[in-house]
């Protein structure tokens, strides 16, 4: 599905947003079966339209019209693939792929001193995860293990460097009335 968005005549978004599931069926035994999912958006065109001037401090006189909007990336993505064991459980690996981003409004590219300004950098997180169903569905156990590699990248840099969340671990149990 593509679209064009104008906001007040400040800003021009234009993308593209593609989805896909599929899973295999009944050539495993008792219901198994492989799974995937995909989800992808492409963002070309982002940007300040008509007269705009920055809204970083000291630099209030520049225009940015034409630049790139803040946190923005062109390109964003996942990809999930995973095995279901009937009825009874289902584990899973995924990849979340973002592409780089301005981080300001004059789309500057090296980091600053203060850290708030500069490009982020494309990035790529591992994460699995592992369901169990009980009772019909009506109890999960699950766990989940987010940013398998640890690895470290910007996200944000609106209040000087922020970093990525590191490996992580979540447990927990749902059960539905």
């Amino acid at each position: 599905v593509g679209a064009t968005l104008t906001n007040g005549g400040e800003t021009t978004h234009q993308g593209l947003e593609v989805g896909l599931r599929g899973d295999t069926a009944s050539p495993f035994r008792g219901g198994d079966r492989l799974f995937a999912r995909m989800a992808y958006t492409l963002l070309p065109t982002a940007s300040f339209s008509g007269t705009r001037f920055s809204s970083v401090p000291g630099f209030s006189n520049v225009s940015v019209s034409g630049n790139r909007l803040p946190y923005a990336p062109e390109h964003s993505g996942s990809l999930v693939t995973g095995y279901r064991f009937g009825a009874r459980a289902e584990a899973f690996a995924e990849l979340v792929y973002v592409s780089s981003q301005f981080a300001d409004d004059l789309n500057t590219i090296a980091g600053t001193a203060d850290g708030q300004r500069g490009i982020l950098a494309p990035s790529v997180t591992w994460n699995a995860g592992v369901n169990v169903y009980v009772l019909a569905h009506r109890l999960q156990l699950f766990a989940a293990a987010y940013n398998l590699r640890n690895a470290l990248h910007i996200v944000d840099r609106s209040r000087g460097i922020v970093p990525s969340p590191p490996r992580r671990i979540q447990t927990g149990v749902r059960l539905a009335f």
